[in-house]
């Protein structure tokens, strides 16, 4: 059996994964799709503004939290599944990462299938069924590198080489499956057919991402955050003054310029003001006043890239570490929405009810005796902005009440039931 020790695992400290995998930046941008989603279906509620974005800013917060769910999911299945081929040996390994997936799954799993006995929920689709993708593209990944190294070293003594010739060409495969699967859906005249293939590829794209993360990772190619550069460069004996005072002009120059942690950051900082952008290209009104496109043409390149926008700002933005983009994304606001998102989706409906029934002051109701059609749209805006204030307070309630407390609870039950199955275990 050939045994390849991965480098420096990215979990092992907390600081460390926090520096690494940025969790505030994804929780604003869970938190920034789930507001898209609440906006969204206002529409719904009579909260109808002058200016039409409802569509578009539901279905992009839809794609988001489809592809940060399979980026998280098979960046974290990545990790654990390399983890317990490192620990195979220790007999808790497996109970230790398998048995979490499989508890996480289960629960998944039924909190799906009571909402589906909901009648209002009965006929939507299960979305479990895109996440059995997830194990397939880790496991088949992870088994087809092991078997490259295994392979090369039976011949040639270098598992390391055959290894990455695997992982190159398993990521080859991936992105050729999904280019078919999108070209296939663009040509493809059944509506539920084509959006479950669209759907699959937003899923692949999460996981195509996570892999190329979890690569540069593995080589060591992640930007340096500004505070661990510049804590280097204080432990560093070549940025002293008395050094660069006897250094030449040129060499002094040179010393001056910014580093390529620092050119890496500011390029994949600009990349997410750049593929933001692209995305406000396929906004009405945006597109059509301020880029010249016409209004036939919106969300055609969302729709044709499937995702790849979304995927490709997640994985810009942990690249640049501590950029502008991510530090703008990661407000407060944002962060505690992300946290609550789960509360949000759950109870925008009852929010959207509450401000559209009981707003008389404003919304729909108060706009139909405004004459002014300035006044009825500030009384339009002002319900939205009244919507997403009582979604987020009810979401905080729910988390604080119901969610939080389940979630202890289940952490409780599973780690006695983990302690009780290793006390078996050694007893035998």
């Amino acid at each position: 059996t050939v045994y390849i020790r991965m480098r420096s695992q990215p979990t092992s400290n907390k600081n460390q994964n926090n520096s690494i995998f940025h969790a505030t930046f994804l929780d604003g941008i869970r938190g920034a799709a789930a507001l898209g989603v609440v906006y969204a279906h206002c529409r719904f509620y009579g909260q109808v503004l002058a200016f039409n974005t409802f569509d578009i800013f539901g279905y992009y917060g839809v794609i988001t939290f489809f592809v940060l769910s399979a980026f998280l999911l098979t960046f974290r299945t990545l990790l654990d599944w390399e983890r317990y081929h490192e620990k195979r040996e220790e007999t808790n390994a497996t109970n230790s990462v398998v048995v979490n997936r499989i508890d996480h799954l289960e629960s998944s799993v039924d909190l799906e299938t009571n909402l589906s006995n909901v009648p209002l929920l009965s006929s939507t689709d299960s979305d479990s069924n895109y996440y059995l993708c997830i194990p397939i593209v880790v496991v088949g990944y992870v088994e087809f590198a092991r078997f490259g190294a295994f392979l090369t070293n039976y011949y040639f003594k270098k598992p390391i080489i055959g290894a990455w010739i695997c992982r190159v060409l398993a990521n080859v495969f991936i992105v050729a499956k999904r280019t078919e699967l999108l070209m296939a859906r663009s040509l493809d005249t059944d509506f539920f057919r084509s959006s479950f293939t669209e759907t699959l590829c937003i899923f692949l794209v999460g996981s195509i991402c996570a892999i190329w993360y979890r690569e540069i990772i593995r080589l060591g190619l992640l930007p340096l955050s500004l505070e661990e550069e510049n804590s280097l460069a204080d432990k560093s004996n070549d940025y002293n003054i008395s050094t660069l005072t006897r250094l030449g002009f040129v060499k002094f120059i040179i010393s001056k310029l910014p580093s390529r942690h620092q050119c890496a950051r500011k390029f994949f900082d600009f990349g997410c003001y750049f593929l933001l952008l692209l995305k406000f290209c396929t906004l009405p009104h945006v597109a059509e006043k301020v880029f010249g496109v016409p209004r036939t043409d919106d969300m055609v390149l969302e729709r044709k890239l499937g995702g790849l926008l979304d995927g490709m700002l997640i994985f810009f933005g942990l690249l640049s570490r501590n950029g502008s983009f991510v530090t703008a994304l990661s407000c407060n606001l944002l962060r505690f929405c992300g946290k609550v998102s789960f509360s949000i989706y759950l109870l925008h409906p009852a929010a959207l009810t509450i401000v559209s029934e009981y707003g008389t002051s404003i919304g729909y109701k108060a706009a139909d005796q405004e004459s002014d059609e300035v006044e009825k749209a500030n009384v339009m805006l002002d319900a939205v902005m009244l919507s997403f204030v009582t979604t987020i307070f009810l979401a905080w309630l729910y988390f604080k009440c119901v969610e939080r407390p389940f979630m202890n609870l289940t952490n409780y039950i599973a780690k006695r039931w983990l302690s009780e199955a290793k006390l078996a275990i050694k007893k035998n």
